[in-house]
């Protein structure tokens, strides 16, 4: 499954956060946001606010903050994905699917990752020795360039 930003940003068009927060958390008006109290820590005051023009929530008591997708991996231990899937039922949007173009494109990200780990692997035993190899003189670096 490919999750695009424009998926994301489809998910957060049909869905408002304070709903979603609203099912755990008792929000009221509290100058121009939604207040309630953190769900996160203990408090007596509320301190916890819902933006949802932005799409946003922040306690300025435990500093807690995040979007829809935050607010469904921190309350449900969800992964992203599951929190993805989740938020997709809600706004009854279904999941794209697979498309070729989208697992070519992972498997050469996927080779990138693997020639770089192969480098940084050869590579990072030269970082850490304190041989000091003489400088190159000019027949040094002429002999090179005329090969």
């Amino acid at each position: 499954m490919a999750v695009t930003p424009a998926f994301i940003d489809e998910l957060r068009n049909r869905l408002t956060l304070s709903d979603l927060v609203g099912r755990r958390v008792k929000l009221v008006p509290k100058a121009g946001r939604l207040a309630g109290l953190c769900p996160f820590h203990n408090e007596k005051t509320a301190s916890f606010y819902v933006n949802d023009t932005e799409g946003f929530y922040h306690c300025f008591g435990c500093g807690a903050n995040g979007d829809m997708i935050s607010w469904l991996r921190e309350t449900d231990g969800l992964e992203f994905i599951e929190a993805v899937r989740q938020l997709s039922e809600m706004a009854g949007l279904p999941l794209p699917e697979n498309d070729r173009a989208s697992d070519v494109a992972a498997q050469q990200r996927k080779a990138t990752v693997d020639a770089c780990e192969a480098a940084a692997g050869f590579l990072s035993p030269n970082f850490t020795q304190k041989k000091v190899r003489p400088p190159c003189t000019i027949s040094d670096s002429a002999d090179f360039l005329m090969m």
